[in-house]
């Protein structure tokens, strides 16, 4: 039964974190067909915009369907979510483009994103929170990082099948219909997805008496250093993951590599993390979370300086370097990040705190970094710039880890308070 559940969690975000790679792998590809433009970094800029504007509705979708969540359980939202996800990204894959309706294609993909954003919101924070309370408390650190590295398998299966639809079709191909292939293989994944979930029981929690406005009032009164703490401790983490989406557009059109190559690059060091996450979690579980966050930030920090260097070269061997040094230092500290947030709430109104402050983090850490890389980029003509973004990010997430005992309820505690 844990096996299965696992499978259903880890499935679900998989599929939600292929669908967010297809869109900004993309890019590329997909610039062009729904944002013409004479300049074609102009293209790029509005397609990047349309990827972090989704971002915008996350946290006010995270805010209602985590509470939700902690009222009827956190199977249903589970299920819900899993469900949006296979039909949106079938509505991407089937979107005409600008050539055939005008501007009333790049109007309905933002629309979609916009879904998007607002119906599967609760479903990388509600996955991870069934982990953590359907397991033992001395392996939270290890059954959470297992949805982490889902983060990335999603991504490593976006970048595989976008491999092989570029290898057999040529990146003409890809250029008129190739790219709508990826897309159409999500809802077959989500089939499968949803007939596990619907297969598991609930997660070991009390279904919450507040209504909506006392667990809001809850949140914000009694929690709301918590709510500051949980924004800007995975910010640093946040960034590094959609900092693998920058590079290969970034190798593509600035260091004039091929896509295939650029692909296949990342696609190694998603492999490597995805194995190596819940190895570094199971050493966090017993040394101890906080103490684990503290000396592994540190080390990604320590080690920026020589990762962006790498990243801003013209060699796309040393760019490949960087990238796995930069997998190798964001495994450990990303592998408990939601895990460590986690701790900061009772478990009454923990999916709606998660789900808001989480999504709220992605939105201004995460889905903007593509955009502010490419626009520092643009403005210095230093292509260290983005590096010096991303350390200031990592500085920030020490701070707040630091001052995270002050204010952490604890595994146990956080089971016993309600608000």
């Amino acid at each position: 039964m844990r096996v299965s559940a696992s499978l259903a969690m880890v499935g679900g975000n998989t599929l939600e974190w292929y669908e967010f790679a297809l869109y900004g792998y993309l890019t590329a590809v997909m610039a062009p067909l729904f944002f013409p433009a004479s300049n074609p970094w102009l293209s790029l800029v509005l397609m990047f915009a349309t990827f972090a504007i989704s971002f915008v509705m996350r946290p006010i979708g995270g805010l209602f369907l985590g509470a939700l969540g902690d009222r009827v359980g956190r199977k249903p939202i589970l299920i819900l979510s899993v469900s949006a996800m296979s039909l949106l990204t079938l509505c991407i894959g089937l979107l005409p483009t600008y050539h055939s309706v005008g501007f009333a294609a790049p109007t309905m993909l933002v629309m979609i994103r916009l879904l998007q954003g607002l119906l599967i919101s609760s479903e990388f924070t509600g996955a991870t929170i069934f982990q953590i309370e359907s397991n033992p408390l001395k392996h939270r650190g290890f059954f959470g990082s297992l949805i982490q590295s889902s983060t990335f398998l999603g991504t490593l299966l976006a970048t595989v099948i976008i491999g092989i639809t570029t290898l057999c079709l040529g990146e003409s191909k890809m250029m008129t219909f190739g790219w709508r292939l990826p897309y159409l293989l999500a809802p077959i994944f989500g089939v499968v997805i949803l007939l596990l979930r619907l297969g598991v029981g609930e997660s070991d929690t009390n279904k919450q008496e507040l209504s909506f406005s006392g667990a809001l009032k809850t949140l914000f009164m009694n929690y709301s250093p918590q709510l500051v703490m949980g924004f800007f401790i995975p910010a640093a983490a946040t960034a590094g993951v959609y900092f693998f989406i920058y590079e290969v557009t970034y190798v593509v059109h600035y260091v004039h590599a091929s896509f295939l190559h650029a692909i296949m690059m990342v696609s190694v060091c998603y492999a490597s993390i995805i194995l190596m996450m819940p190895l570094f979690a199971h050493w966090a579980d017993k040394m101890g979370h906080i103490e684990f966050s503290k000396k592994s930030l540190g080390a990604l920090i320590l080690f920026s300086v020589p990762i962006f260097w790498l990243l801003s070269r013209d060699n796309i061997w040393l760019i490949f370097s960087g990238l796995f040094l930069l997998g190798l230092c964001l495994a450990p500290y990303f592998s408990i990040n939601t895990v460590i947030i986690a701790e900061l709430f009772p478990q009454n109104i923990r999916f709606m705190s998660l789900a808001f402050i989480l999504n709220f983090s992605i939105a201004l850490f995460g889905a903007t970094t593509p955009l502010i890389s490419f626009y520092l980029l643009r403005i210095t003509g230093n292509a260290m710039a983005p590096g010096m973004y991303f350390i200031l990010l990592g500085i920030m997430s020490w701070i707040f880890i630091l001052l995270y005992p002050r204010y952490q309820i604890g595994p146990v505690e956080a089971e016993r308070l309600q608000g």
